[in-house]
């Protein structure tokens, strides 16, 4: 009697799984306003209104790109900006992009991209890697948050130039800083331990 009894509440197990419905609208509620070879999305209350907004990091490339043919690209074909994508809901949803890597670093192959207040004035600052371009320019990037926009000055640069695949934020040495952790494509890991809320040291781990 058992083995039929689990026979059936096995088929009602299944059946209710595959009826399960798509719990989202049918469509996109929202889509950017432009087409850009976007690699990574991170999200964050940037202008501290209390509703999340998208940043968004773009890349662009020679698709018959190689090193042998890269004397005959002009540096404006390569690298986008970052970007970031302010909620404005419920009035009008999330609004145009604002690029706010114009002027410094400008444009770059933007990999990847890590959240963190690493100052600690309750503002999300950004960590964002890089590919290698055109040249020696794979280098990581943080951007201060200053009252709900990322500065084009007083930023910092990492010294090494590397394609990077992730960043992380993490308070690995437990003195209350966030450090900044870093993958290369090689599999070398970066580790910048915070000091004074200005990234110092650097630990490289294989």
């Amino acid at each position: 009697m058992r083995l039929p009894l689990l026979c059936i509440f096995a088929v009602l197990l299944l059946t209710s799984s595959i009826c399960l419905s798509w719990p989202y609208t049918g469509q996109p509620n929202w889509q950017s306003d432009d087409e850009r070879f976007t690699t990574s999305v991170a999200v964050a209350d940037v202008d501290h209104d209390g509703y999340q907004d998208i940043i968004a990091a773009n890349y662009k490339h020679p698709y018959d790109y190689t090193w042998e043919t890269i004397a005959y690209w002009d540096e404006d074909q390569f690298g986008d900006h970052l970007c970031f994508y302010l909620n404005d809901y419920p009035a009008a949803g999330f609004g145009n992009h604002i690029d706010f890597s114009e002027t410094i670093p400008g444009k770059k192959c933007w990999e990847c991209l890590a959240v963190g207040d690493y100052n600690h004035d309750s503002w999300p600052d950004l960590a964002a890697g890089t590919l290698i371009g055109l040249g020696d320019d794979g280098f990581d990037y943080v951007f201060q948050n200053i009252g709900g926009n990322f500065s084009s000055s007083g930023n910092l640069t990492t010294s090494k130039s590397q394609d990077t695949h992730c960043l992380r934020w993490a308070d690995v040495n437990l003195n209350g800083l966030l450090d900044l952790l870093i993958l290369g494509f090689k599999g070398e890991i970066d580790i910048y331990y915070d000091v004074d809320n200005g990234l110092g040291g650097v630990d490289s781990r294989s």
